[in-house]
């Protein structure tokens, strides 16, 4: 009986989880091409450039969004859900603390 309860509890802590997880990172994602947009119109408008001249380079884009999306969702979890996410070279070693 107590291995049903702890595989029910173990279920519901994925469970709850993996909607987290979705959750934030699908904020985070919107937040960082928010921020990237703000950054091309910062630039163009440093630069005096009208937004029909602006060249848009989508992969440089792609990359930035990409990276800050990661530091976003790390802080999100942290500072928003209170989850500390540890990081380390090898997969196996994730770790996560709830305070």
């Amino acid at each position: 009986m107590n291995k049903t309860k702890t595989a029910k509890n173990n279920s519901d802590y994925l469970n709850w989880w993996d909607k987290t997880h979705q959750e934030a990172s699908t904020l985070a994602r919107w937040m960082a091409m928010f921020e990237a947009v703000n950054l091309v119109a910062d630039k163009a408008e440093e630069k005096n450039i009208s937004p029909e001249d602006i060249v848009y380079k989508p992969k440089a884009i792609q990359d930035y969004i990409e990276k800050t999306q990661d530091i976003i969702l790390r802080k999100l979890l942290e500072q928003e859900y209170k989850i500390e996410i540890c990081y380390s070279e090898e997969p196996s070693n994730l770790e996560m603390q709830i305070f």
